[in-house]
């Protein structure tokens, strides 16, 4: 579970840790590779003090949490500091097979060293949030027409 004395980092998924330079597909289809030093800098946070949580809308599918959760291990993410303790509280009063009960068997290590990297489906309380399609709010409302020619730091 995460610490209560460690300041929380909320970090999206698509175009913050997954490169997202493949056109969307769907959910539980994450085609392209973590974007560079993604995996360094979260396990670096996790060992400087840091919870990390990843939040994605992804997420408003079941499945996407095991695709995620697939994706970081075929790209070598570390097992024992990847969660697999996610709740979703939309699926407590379901027939729902979380994902960690589907991949306990296969990858016995996972989150067995904390701190891990959590996943979750509500957005958490975080002291700092990455997302690539994000502004800071600095106290004046941004002109509509700019916004709407916003472009993520992967789409030039």
């Amino acid at each position: 579970m995460p610490k209560p004395d460690r300041p929380t980092l909320c970090l999206d998924f698509d175009g913050t840790v997954h490169l997202y330079d493949s056109p969307w597909t769907n959910e539980w289809t994450i085609s392209d590779p973590p974007t560079p030093g993604a995996f360094e800098f979260i396990l670096a946070a996790l060992d400087g003090g840091w919870n990390v949580v990843l939040h994605t809308s992804r997420f408003r599918h079941h499945s996407a949490m095991e695709a995620i959760i697939r994706w970081f291990l075929e790209f070598g993410f570390p097992p024992d500091r990847l969660a697999n303790d996610a709740d979703n509280p939309d699926h407590r009063e379901h027939d729902y097979v979380s994902p960690r009960d589907r991949l306990w068997d296969e990858f016995p290590t996972l989150g067995i060293r904390e701190p891990c990297l959590r996943l979750s489906v509500i957005k958490p309380a975080a002291f700092v949030t990455l997302d690539d399609r994000a502004l800071t709010f600095t106290g004046r409302w941004p002109d509509l027409d700019a916004l709407r020619d916003f472009k993520p730091w992967n789409r030039p």
